[in-house]
């Protein structure tokens, strides 16, 4: 059976102009890299062909990337900067907790946690990533029970909030 929804109940306080930039996210927090992801307009520039269909394609394909369940052997770090969507995230018996994110939230997703992402019905977000020193991109696909990274999420906080 599905969960519910949950809201993020916080965001990142005001900044001078109204809202954070790369700049002010990675200045004064040890991050080192960011990059935007803009879903619907990725798809929407990359089609290089006249098929008007092209730039669906390409955004099926990319959500269906991002729905497949897999971990990361850094920290997600997301800012919400327009739209919205959902983060799905295992709790500690395997089961779904889906987390709704909007403009101004800030999610971060420890690295080894298996999740997977999904746009709402407005089809749309743009979010920032930040990493700490130099960015690895590469989703590791469920199973990967054995990955490092895993075993360290586990035995970080699962196996401490099942004692």
């Amino acid at each position: 059976m599905p969960h519910p929804a949950i809201t993020v109940g916080w965001s990142l306080p005001p900044v001078a102009g109204g809202s954070h930039t790369p700049s002010s996210m990675t200045s004064s927090t040890g991050l080192s890299y960011s990059f935007v992801n803009d879903i619907l307009h990725s798809a929407l520039i990359s089609g290089n062909t006249p098929s008007c269909l092209e730039p669906l394609v390409l955004f099926t394909q990319i959500i269906k990337t991002f729905f497949e369940e897999h971990l990361h052997t850094d920290e997600e770090i997301r800012l919400v900067q327009e739209g919205s969507g959902y983060f799905d995230v295992r709790d500690h018996q395997d089961r779904w907790v889906r987390i709704e994110v909007v403009k101004g939230d800030l999610i971060v997703l420890p690295a080894g946690i298996y999740h997977r992402f999904t746009l709402d019905s407005k089809n749309y977000i743009k979010a920032l990533r930040l990493f700490v020193g130099e960015p690895v991109w590469t989703p590791i696909n469920r199973p990967a029970d054995d990955h490092p990274k895993r075993v360290q999420y586990l035995e970080a906080f699962i196996v401490k909030a099942t004692a």
